[in-house]
């Protein structure tokens, strides 16, 4: 009898665990339990909510299809977020220790649409809003904790309209987003790692890896691979912080990104670019920069930034160098752009000031050596540069300067600074150095050719051009000019202004080889040595000078009439004494 009820206890046993067994394989598909679920979505997202078809398996997990949520009421109709499907495999055993495992989340081609408006507001804003706090748990109450072993998202595509930017809306997006997250936690750190296809004027390939602890992401550590940006889809953006139009190139970026629990940022990596432009705006109430434009510009910047996530972004300290293989600067003072090549420095900003230091340049055949700063809250500004030979010749062509020529090599060092990009505000100094040159055509030569009957004066070989110079108050002081050449020496002393009125001594002196020449000879006194000097004054400006030049020459030929009728009255009254 014994052996008879054991046998039956057995086999209701294994009907038990049969049951058991094919109870948990079954797919539950019912109307009502996924009513049950849109209903709970909505109250909770405050959002229309369609769900096409909710299959729950008690052993292999739940499963929806098709699933869709509105999109916010102010934005345009439509879906927010749609997915084919989202699958999630949970384990049931660690449920005894009050623990939610869940092995899998699956989403397979979802779509997401995100929006701003013209007020800056997004169309997910009100599900990040704050909800009324709920009732805190008892004492003794043990909390469920959640662990997702792995969520992977296939054939994602996000869009995105930006109608703050510029309208119509900016369209910018991702398609192919592959993601997978690996031990997904409310409470301890995850990996991740998100591969994609960025749209916005050319298709680019973007990746993003790393560690991520939420909530509100108390600390990040994640790097950025992303290549052949085209910069001009995204020019809107940086126009909300620099005043830029006609932004052209290409970019890279390898970045890696690290946030602390106390929202302290640390930036560090790489930006290359190629075939950069831009061009700067004015803004109403400042004065204008001195820099126009850029053109043409492939360069590489290393930077490493500290500052803290706020809105917007404070940096504290930004370190890093910046290499440009080429590319052409125009300034608001120059006709045609300014080229340069191999130009690299060391930078850092602090305390909204940029510090260039150890800056190098070739430039049009000459070396450029300097370290300057700009400070960005008051405009103000400091410069020094030392540098050599500089071929002037091929930087007018170049620039489109008149036909009005100096060609040699040149040396300068000068320092220049202001505060405040108005031409009052800049002062300086600094000297120059011009060798082995030629002048030519300049117009206050070609004038002083015609009224000294001296043609060579419009075409000068000369040995060497020197100058220092002091600006202040947009006067330019040259206290000691000095022009040394074969057969003329020109000095001068005076100054000029930045609108090029010309306030000048000049002395011409010739070699006694041009004095001995009827014109200059019977004209003009000469020295003990031979050699003829002239003094004028100029005034005028750069391309129409004046000279009183005519006065003293007809001063210095009544000077010479009268000695020589002086010296004739002598010789005639000595005459008359001794005879």
């Amino acid at each position: 009898m014994r052996k008879k009820k054991l046998k039956i206890l057995l086999f209701l046993l294994l009907l038990f665990l049969i049951g058991i067994i094919v109870l948990m394989n079954i797919t539950i598909s019912a109307p009502k339990l996924r009513d049950m679920a849109v209903a709970q979505l909505e109250k909770a997202l405050g959002r229309q909510v369609i769900i096409e078809e909710l299959r729950v398996n008690l052993w292999r997990g739940i499963e929806i299809r098709e699933l869709s949520i509105e999109n916010h009421k102010d934005f345009q109709p439509g879906p927010f977020v749609q997915g084919e499907k989202l699958i999630v495999r949970y384990k049931l055993l660690p449920l005894l220790r009050r623990k939610l495992v869940i092995g899998e989340v699956s989403l397979i081609n979802p779509r997401v649409l995100i929006e701003r408006d013209q007020e800056g507001g997004w169309n997910f804003s009100d599900l990040l809003e704050g909800k009324p706090p709920t009732p805190k748990a008892r004492p003794s109450a043990k909390k469920i904790s959640l662990l997702v072993s792995r969520i992977i998202i296939t054939g994602g595509k996000v869009n995105l309209l930006d109608r703050k930017i510029s309208h119509p809306p900016t369209k910018t997006g991702l398609e192919n987003l592959e993601l997978m997250v690996s031990g997904f936690s409310l409470t301890s750190p995850f990996q991740f790692n998100l591969t994609g296809t960025l749209v916005g004027g050319e298709a680019t390939k973007l990746s993003l890896k790393g560690r991520l602890n939420l909530p509100s992401i108390s600390s990040l550590d994640a790097s950025l691979l992303i290549n052949n940006i085209v910069l001009s889809h995204y020019g809107p953006y940086l126009q909300e912080y620099v005043l830029l139009e006609d932004l052209t190139g290409k970019s890279n970026l390898n970045l890696n990104c690290r946030i602390d629990k106390e929202k302290h940022l640390n930036l560090t990596g790489k930006m290359a670019v190629e075939g950069v432009g831009l061009k700067f705006l004015g803004q109403p109430g400042v004065k204008k920069l001195p820099l126009e434009r850029l053109d043409n510009v492939d360069a590489s910047i290393e930077i490493n930034l500290i500052g803290e996530i706020s809105h917007p972004l404070k940096i504290s300290q930004l370190e890093g160098s910046l290499d440009i293989d080429q590319g052409k600067v125009k300034l608001t003072s120059t006709p045609e752009p300014i080229e340069f090549n191999n130009f690299d420095t060391h930078l850092s900003l602090l305390d909204k000031e940029v510090k260039l230091r150890d800056i190098r340049c070739n430039l049009y055949q000459g070396n450029l050596k300097g370290e300057g700063y700009l400070n960005f809250s008051r405009l103000a500004y400091s410069f020094k540069s030392d540098l050599k030979n500089f071929d002037v010749g091929s930087f007018l062509s170049s620039v489109g300067a008149s036909n009005d020529m100096i060609s040699g090599r040149l040396e300068c060092q000068a320092s220049i600074e202001g505060d405040g990009f108005s031409p009052e505000a800049a002062s300086g100094r600094g000297e120059l150095k011009i060798k082995e040159g030629k002048l030519i055509g300049m117009p206050i030569m070609r004038l002083l050719a015609i009224l000294l009957d001296a043609p060579f004066l419009g075409e000068i070989e000369f040995e060497e051009i020197f100058s220092d110079f002091a600006i202040e108050n947009k006067i330019v002081k040259t206290d000691n000019v000095r022009l040394i050449s074969k057969d003329v020496d020109i000095f001068a002393r005076g100054s000029f202004d930045f609108d090029t009125n010309l306030n000048y001594e000049l002395t011409i002196r010739f070699s006694p080889e041009l004095s001995a020449k009827s014109f200059l000879k019977a004209e003009y006194l000469q020295d003990e040595e031979g050699r003829t000097i002239i003094r004028a004054k100029v005034g005028g400006t750069f391309e129409h000078p004046e000279t009183d030049i005519l006065k003293a020459q007809i001063k210095r030929i009544i000077e010479k009439k009268i000695k020589k009728e002086f010296e004739k009255g002598i010789e005639d009254l000595l005459k008359g004494i001794f005879e």
